[in-house]
């Protein structure tokens, strides 16, 4: 059951409906946002003394005085994370090609090409310090970043389009055992054999694992064999199979608990025959759940930490692993698109990227912010607003005494689904100016984040400049002002002498280097563009074969039908002929005694004469 919480999704944003205003190739220079940022703070915590554990502004991060950084800081270690990651070792291409096409119709179908054995937790650790759940950013000293729903088409490949999946209401358990007996045809007894240590409500990960992966065939083969007398035991079809391995990818990938060991019944609802038909949006839910479990990771209690990390990882493959990396880097060095070279243009993003409203998975709700994150997209980065959400969702703790349950609340309003998101995402004009080179941001970004932010994570005690073989060469790149400048990474023009011609020499290697990366990248790309067309008429092929056999099945069903009908009309018919035929013979039987009878009596009768 979701954590929702009073109000309502426009009250809690502090956004408006877009009226239509959505971005076109025409609104190039549409002026960045240049108001200034929202700071008021109330007068208890103005006169708070200064501090310098928190940041200079504490009207952004109201709950960083139970946060890691913080905690780092002061030299209370907390202690590292526990990260759980569970490899998927349920594999779709060994099950036969209808389970495959029927998972495939949902979605899921490449868990096994996005999913890696072994996580990096040294990596993991790092990010979660970097995490604000206010915002649900990472803050770093070069500004904020996120894990957009671009990101999440890009790197796993699951689309962010489609409805919303949510699992609202009470879940009994008679209710949980009817969903299980409606979806996996089986009875309340296999419910009860496949719940984790047979009590409770969720079920075993391993037990349907062994009871269902590469089974289909087996598992029907014997059925005549190991059914009990007297009793008809049920078949094993390839949609129960299908369904029943979409849970585990639910379990194991997208909504992992920290054991690892089981999964909720009640996640069968999204898998129902009338539901077949919806696109749920699967980037949707792994993002949610990711950004729940970075905030509570987030925390000075935070000791685990269970999402999707094969995302979490490739999101942040271009920053190097430990603390002092992440606060030696320089603006200059983050790669803000790291797959600029797969698109179109510069701009070529899915306008549900800019979808600026509450998301959800069937567990948790959480806000996506990206007016915060427009540098990503090569705009322009404007100064936003504090976002009006915090103060609903419970993360003021300022005053408490000690940390509370990492649990906030948002006033939860579908805001996304049937292609509701159209109406709810950040407008053309508060983009930001469209950009064709290096990152910016308007002036005065750098001086508010850095008051509002906290982003060094090193204590002060540590000598960042002494780890030079963990974190960036200390150079310059040619043609750029040094992070010092309050532009960001605006380029320069270089007068005079270059001062380094090793430097220089590198430079116009990389650029010829680049030009000829450039040609092969449209090569490949015309190449992959081949591929996704034939990948494309294949899957319409296999749809088309798949209607077919549905409609061949449907017709075999129909004729099987007819055919029983005529056989007891058949078995009726000859009952009809056995019974007239008995009466006949009794007939002739009685004739024939008659007959018998009268010749006695005629022999008595001549006998005597």
């Amino acid at each position: 059951m979701n954590d929702l919480g009073g109000g309502s999704a426009e009250e809690a944003l502090g956004v408006q409906r877009t009226d239509g205003d959505v971005m076109n190739e025409d609104n190039v220079e549409a002026p960045p946002m240049s108001e200034e940022p929202q700071t008021e703070v109330s007068h208890e915590e103005i006169a708070d003394p200064i501090d310098d554990t928190y940041p200079p502004d504490r009207s952004l991060l109201l709950s960083f005085k139970f946060h890691r950084a913080r905690s780092i800081y002061l030299g209370q270690e907390p202690g590292c994370h526990r990260v759980h990651h569970h490899a998927p070792t349920w594999h779709l291409d060994k099950e036969p090609t209808i389970i495959q096409d029927l998972v495939m119709l949902a979605g899921l179908d490449r868990i096994s090409e996005i999913s890696y054995e072994h996580c990096n937790a040294g990596l993991i650790f790092a990010i979660c310090e970097h995490w604000q759940p206010e915002t649900n950013t990472f803050h770093f000293s070069w500004g904020e970043m996120i894990l957009s729903l671009d990101n999440v088409q890009y790197l796993i490949g699951f689309s962010a389009d489609g409805d919303v999946p949510i699992t609202e209401g009470s879940w009994s358990l008679p209710k949980l055992v009817e969903i299980f007996k409606k979806n996996l045809y089986q009875d309340e007894d296999v419910f009860n054999s496949m719940k984790t240590g047979g009590k409770g409500n969720s079920l075993s990960l391993v037990k349907l694992l062994n009871f269902y992966a590469g089974k289909l065939e087996k598992y029907n083969d014997n059925i005549q064999n190991k059914r009990p007398d007297g009793q008809k035991k049920k078949a094993m079809s390839a949609l129960f199979v299908a369904r029943t391995y979409m849970l585990y990818v639910l379990g194991t990938i997208f909504l992992p608990v920290k054991k690892g060991s089981y999964v909720s019944a009640r996640y069968l609802y999204l898998f129902e025959k009338d539901k077949a038909n919806i696109k749920w949006s699967w980037g949707s839910v792994v993002l949610a759940y990711l950004f729940h479990n970075l905030g509570a990771a987030s925390r000075i209690d935070g000791k685990q930490f269970a999402a999707y990390t094969t995302l979490l990882e490739t999101g942040a493959r271009e920053l190097l692993k430990y603390r002092e990396a992440f606060d030696n880097y320089k603006v200059e060095d983050v790669v803000w698109d790291p797959y600029r070279a797969q698109r179109r243009s510069d701009h070529d993003f899915n306008e549900n990227t800019f979808f600026n409203g509450l998301t959800s998975s069937p567990d948790h709700v959480e806000p996506i912010y990206p007016n915060r994150i427009i540098k990503q997209f090569a705009r322009i980065q404007p100064i936003p607003k504090n976002p009006k959400c915090v103060e609903v969702s419970g993360l003021r703790t300022w005053y408490g005494d000690g940390p509370k349950q990492y649990k906030p609340k948002y006033g939860w309003v579908d805001a996304f689904s049937k292609g509701l998101w159209k109406e709810w995402i950040v407008r053309s004009r508060n983009r930001g100016r469209r950009l064709g080179g290096p990152a910016q941001c308007v002036e005065g970004y750098m001086q508010w984040f850095q008051s509002v932010s906290w982003t060094k994570i090193c204590p002060p005690t540590v000598d960042l400049s002494v780890n030079g073989d963990i974190g960036l060469p200390a150079c310059d790149p040619i043609g750029r002002v040094r992070s010092k400048s309050n532009n960001c990474d605006v380029p320069m023009e270089v007068l005079g002498e270059v001062p380094n011609i090793c430097e220089h020499e590198q430079y116009l290697m990389r650029r010829d280097e680049n030009k000829l990366l450039v040609e092969q990248i449209s090569a490949l790309k015309e190449e992959v563009q081949k591929m996704k067309d034939q990948k494309k008429q294949k899957q319409e092929n296999e749809k088309e074969r798949y209607e077919m056999i549905i409609e061949k099945l449907t017709e075999k069903a129909t004729e099987c039908k007819q055919l029983r009908d005529e056989n007891k009309a058949l078995v009726e018919h000859i009952s009809a002929l056995k019974e007239e035929v008995e009466k006949m013979k009794e007939q002739k039987k009685q004739e024939t005694k008659k007959e018998t009878y009268e010749m006695n009596k005629l022999t008595e009768k001549a006998s005597i004469n």
